[in-house]
């Protein structure tokens, strides 16, 4: 009994010692827990290619794709100075991860907010946004061809507005300014409808002229010029917006010649206003 009670009485020295002596090259690290919704790696790392699609009218100006678990937004994925376009759409990588399910938010040209929760998401998976018989939808369309709807939730500026219900009708288009009222200089006093006239003064034909919004992709821009434009001639153009365009007046030209070389103009125009 005398061992066994010295062997144990060296044990529990030992621990003291050992305690004591806390910050020793042997001493275990202790890693504090994450903040509140701060990321973390999980045994399923990796991304996932989203293809984010907006079958609206109206164009998007922030796009947010975080776990469902997660109790923060993350960052914009469109970034400061893009936006996604009416009918456009936009290619994503977000972190995967474990995670099952996704939330979802979007905010559009009139920062209304846009809201998904519990949406599927794979890899390879085409998100698209529309509106339908007066229900906002959110429709994943898997890599092999299956399809999630879930239905989303409408609010107004910056979600501080009152959220509309799942089967409210989506805000109306902007109507067209009756003919007696004072001009807008947007799209409103067309209908979209734009014309003016271009001058070619460099010593290349034109082949093509791309009009788009400023700081939208290119991809997304019209060829609004009907034939060749020679160098040194002029040409009327025209062309006609979409609703989700109608209020944006600055805009930028794309100019393919004869060699395929493309350039971009550097000023912003009103294509509602330019003579």
């Amino acid at each position: 009994m005398k061992k066994i009670g010295t062997f144990l009485l060296g044990i529990v020295m030992l621990l003291a010692l050992l305690c004591a002596c806390g910050g020793g090259a042997s001493s275990p690290e202790v890693q504090a827990a994450p903040a509140e919704g701060q990321a973390t790696a999980t045994k399923g790392g990796g991304n996932l290619s989203v293809s984010f699609v907006n079958d609206t009218d109206y164009n998007f100006h922030e796009i947010y794709i975080s776990p469902t678990s997660a109790s923060e937004w993350g960052e914009d994925l469109l970034g400061s100075t893009d936006l996604l376009k009416s009918h456009g759409s936009f290619e994503v990588s977000i972190p995967s991860g474990d995670q099952a399910t996704y939330d979802v938010r979007v905010v559009d040209e009139d920062e209304d907010v846009y809201q998904f929760n519990s949406v599927a998401i794979k890899n390879g998976t085409s998100f698209r946004v529309s509106f339908g018989e007066g229900t906002l939808l959110g429709t994943s369309t898997h890599s092999d061809g299956s399809e999630e709807r879930v239905e989303g939730t409408l609010s107004g500026t910056e979600g501080e507005g009152a959220e509309a219900a799942p089967d409210a009708a989506p805000a109306a288009a902007p109507a067209a300014a009756p003919a007696d009222a004072a001009p807008t200089g947007t799209g409103n006093d067309t209908n979209g409808a734009y014309s003016f006239t271009v001058y070619n003064e460099s010593p290349y034909d034109i082949f093509a002229i791309y009009i788009g919004v400023a700081n939208a992709s290119s991809h997304y821009d019209q060829d609004i010029l009907p034939e060749v434009l020679s160098s040194g001639a002029g040409m009327d153009v025209s062309g006609l917006a979409s609703q989700g365009d109608w209020l944006n007046t600055e805009w930028t030209l794309f100019i393919e010649d004869v060699d395929g070389d493309v350039s971009q103009t550097f000023a912003v125009f009103n294509p509602w206003t330019v003579s």
